[in-house]
């Protein structure tokens, strides 16, 4: 069984073949994981759990954000500004799918269609967060 993450995919054996591609990263409640800042090519998902986003910076520790099952994180770069680094806590017993840049070159090389449904998916989620954002604007102005 799949968690929502993957809803981009229709079928048990794209599910299968996507996950080939990540490193599962099994947390412990309470334990963390550091997001590499690599840039715009290290794609986290929320396969099962809950965890907080935290920024660990000059200024200490800030919760950006809190993630359950299914969600997608993004790239720890979307929450960096400045040479912080982000963090994802265990509230629950978790598990983070990691999707980094030699799985996105080696699916695209390999598996061009299960590639185009993850850039469709990420087209996505970024067109519904930009509506969300202008909402919010709008409703500021």
């Amino acid at each position: 069984m799949t968690s929502d993450c993957l809803q981009f995919l229709s079928n048990e054996k794209q599910k299968r073949k996507f996950l080939n591609y990540c490193k599962k990263i099994t947390l412990n409640k309470g334990e963390s994981f550091t997001c590499k800042p690599t840039g715009p090519q290290e794609y986290y998902f929320m396969y099962d759990g809950e965890c907080t986003i935290e920024a660990i910076g000059s200024a200490g520790r800030i919760v950006l954000s809190r993630v359950f099952t299914g969600a997608f994180v993004g790239e720890a770069s979307y929450y960096l500004n400045d040479d912080s680094r982000v963090t994802m806590v265990a509230q629950i017993d978790s598990v983070i799918l990691d999707l980094p840049l030699e799985g996105i070159v080696s699916m695209s090389e390999a598996d061009p269609d299960l590639y185009s449904l993850l850039n469709k998916y990420l087209i996505q989620v970024l067109s519904d967060y930009l509506l969300h954002a202008k909402k919010f604007i709008n409703l500021q102005s």
